[in-house]
């Protein structure tokens, strides 16, 4: 075989080492380089998206403080859960309120609370109510007054004629921060 090399001409044997070379080459770009260039470039993506996760995080600690004073504002203000009894407490003011501004209350309902891992939500369903139109304003008002976060989440009213006489229910919420020691 060696002989067969010296045979050919020059040019021929210089061919046969750059044929040889660029053979190499190919291998080594098929499966070598092409790998590398596809993970260098999946870790450049993952890098970019890293780096805006950074400057997302970082735009929202600068927000810190002044949402931790807002929170310590309004925390007093929701009031804290202490145990399951708020929401049958939460019930009796309700049933301390309606009266108090003319709401004759038929049927009242504790439902479930809301429970989620920093806010207790409380409810109570006024089934049936009447009232004459200006206490149930009142009562209204007196409510979304109320300390603590209390709302009329639903209120369905109808009129009774021909009297200023309106029934209807409502439910009532009142959203409590939970206390530190409540799992």
């Amino acid at each position: 075989m060696l002989e067969r090399l010296t045979q050919l001409s020059k040019w021929e044997q210089l061919g046969i080492p750059v044929a040889f070379a660029m053979l190499l080459l190919f291998v080594a770009d098929r499966w070598v380089i092409k790998p590398i260039s596809l993970e260098i470039k999946k870790l450049d993506a993952e890098l970019v998206a890293a780096r805006q996760e950074v400057i997302d995080n970082n735009k929202a600690l600068r927000y810190k403080e002044s949402v931790e004073e807002q929170y310590a504002q309004v925390k007093d203000l929701i009031g804290v859960s202490k145990d399951s009894q708020e929401g049958l407490n939460f019930k009796g003011d309700i049933d301390d309120m309606a009266p108090r501004n003319g709401i004759k209350v038929k049927s009242r309902k504790l439902l479930k609370p809301d429970v989620s891992d920093f806010l207790e939500t409380y409810f109570v369903n006024i089934g049936g109510f009447e009232a004459d139109i200006g206490a149930l304003i009142h009562f209204l008002y007196e409510a979304h007054n109320a300390p603590g976060l209390l709302r009329v989440q639903r209120l369905v009213v109808g009129s009774q004629a021909p009297n200023s006489v309106v029934s209807g229910s409502m439910i009532i919420s009142k959203a409590m921060t939970r206390a530190e020691n409540q799992e």
